[in-house]
Formats: structure tokens, sequence, C-alpha cells
């Protein structure tokens, strides 16, 4: 990867992990507006709507093998668990502290994950990355003050659901790599999501949904447009042209914006680990992705599309 291509990977993925630290505030704010179910219903048609300009403007084939078929479908039953345990847990936990807590042990699972798929060596650097990310995560969670009931609660199982759901995503993402388009995996993705949270949705009033104002669809729409059709393709595509385990090293920069931004809408107010956190987690991805020469897990060869994105 040349400098310039360097540059706008990085600038790209930090817009993104912005994008999904607002997404936490965003889905608080509406969080108790309609069940989880119906949620993510509209989220996810706004989402597929949203992508339709974008395939126009790439002309990708929308065609589907048969394994490609099941592996969308299986991102789609993956993403729908997402977003059930992310809006359920936002119902009772706080915003700040999802965002810390998932996107903390996201990566880490992600890597080990992708050590057991795809055969990769996990060596120092590795190693020293992983635990960077943990500790900058843990000084921004405050966990010294936390016991382990309250660790437990507060919609926080609902957190690691979540985010469990996202690693087995992201390394089902890299699996399809030389079958399908990153942005054609999204898609599907999200259509197939859809048709079947609509069916979950039903028994919980799918239409109470257009009773509210303005502030609850301008925040579907920022979940859908910003947090989702954008950021979740430049992170596919970085997931398929870099290795599932350096595109979710990424995901350790989402605890900063999510407290910030938490701070600034919520006024859930941060305190002095929120920084010195952030700082270290900042550390975490830059070990992750520039460990030396010696780089130990290789980024994923380039399928012959994904340069067009």
């Amino acid at each position: 990867m040349n400098p310039s291509h360097k540059f706008l990977f990085f600038f790209l993925m930090a817009l993104a992990m912005t994008a999904w630290g607002g997404s936490w505030v965003s889905a608080k704010i509406i969080a108790n507006d309609a069940a989880p179910e119906v949620l993510t219903f509209w989220r996810f048609v706004v989402t597929v709507v949203s992508f339709l300009p974008v395939l126009v403007f790439y002309r990708k084939s929308l065609r589907l093998d048969g394994r490609s078929f099941l592996q969308t479908a299986l991102g789609a039953m993956l993403i729908v668990g997402y977003n059930k345990f992310f809006f359920r847990g936002l119902q009772t936990g706080f915003a700040g502290a999802a965002g810390v807590l998932v996107t903390t042990y996201n990566p880490i699972l992600t890597f080990l994950l992708a050590i057991y798929f795809f055969k990769r060596p996990l060596r120092l650097w590795v190693i020293i990355g992983l635990l960077l990310g943990l500790v900058g995560g843990m000084i921004q969670l405050h966990v010294w003050s936390l016991s382990l009931e309250q660790l437990l609660l507060s919609g926080n199982l609902f957190f690691i659901a979540a985010s469990t759901c996202w690693a087995f995503l992201t390394i089902t993402t890299e699996k399809t790599k030389n079958r399908l388009h990153p942005l054609i995996f999204s898609f599907y993705t999200y259509l197939f999501a859809t048709v079947l949270i609509f069916f979950l949705a039903l028994p919980y009033d799918i239409g109470s949904a257009l009773d509210h104002g303005a502030m609850f669809w301008l925040n579907v729409i920022y979940l859908a447009v910003f947090a989702t059709t954008f950021a979740t393709t430049v992170y596919f595509t970085a997931s398929a042209k870099v290795g599932s385990n350096r595109a979710s090293s990424f995901i350790f920069l989402v605890p900063f914006s999510a407290v910030t931004l938490s701070w600034l809408l919520l006024g859930e107010i941060p305190r002095w680990p929120t920084l010195l956190g952030g700082v270290v987690a900042i550390a975490a991805v830059w070990m992750l992705n520039t460990g030396g020469k010696d780089t130990t897990i290789p980024p994923a060869p380039t399928p012959p599309s994904t340069s067009q994105v």
C-alpha cells in the first residue's frame, strides 16, 4: 500500500470509527421509543434504500452463487443478532460504557477468531497491541471502580453478545472476499436482514415508528446512512483488503468517540481516564497495523474488484 493510499485508508477508517462512535449516542436517544425489533427493522429499511444509489454509481454485479447466498444469509442473521442485543442493552445501559465495552472486546475476539479460522500465528507485537487495546478500554470504562455485579448488569451482557455477533460477522466478511465484492456483501446482508427482522418485528406494532417526529427519523437516518451504509461498507472493504484482524483493530478508536459524543450530546460526563484510555487505544491501533516489517499476520490478498471502492 503506497503512502497516499495508506493515508486515505487510515482517514476513511478513522471517519468510519467516528461514525460508529456517534451511533451509540444516536441509538441511545431513540432506544426507548420502540421495541428493538422495530427500531432495527426501520434502520435496515433506510439502510437498504441508501445503498441503491451507491450500487448504481459503482455498477457492481448483483449476482449471487449458492455459497455466496449462504454466506450473506449468515451475515444477515449475525447483523440482526447484533442489532437486537445492541438496542436491548441500550434500554438499560449507558451509551458511553457500551461503546467502550463492545469495542474493546470486539477486536480481541476477532483477532482470536482470525487466528483459528485463517491459521494465522500469534506473535509478540500482536499480543502487545491487543493488551494495549484492552488496557485502554478498561481505563476508559473505569473498571477499577466497578464490581463484578455492576459489570454484568446494566445491559453489559447484551453488549458482549452484540460484540460476539459482530466478530463472527467480520470473519464471515473476509471469507467472502474472493467470491463477492464487500459492497455487494453489505447490500445483500442488510437486504436479507430486513426480511428476517420484519417477521420478528411484526408482533411489536411495526408501524408505531411512523408516529414519531423528526428527531426520531433523523437518528434513524444517521444510524442507517452514516453509521451503516458508509461506515460498515468502509469496514467490510477494509476486512477484505487487509484482513479481518487488522480492520477490527481500528475499533479500538470507537470508545473515545463514543464517550466524547455521549458527553457532548447526552451529558454523560467523562473523567480524566477517558483521555488516557483513548491515547492507549490509539497506540494499540498503531501497534496492530505497523508492527514492524516482520508482520506475522499479513494483509489478505486484494480481490480484483476491491480497488474500485
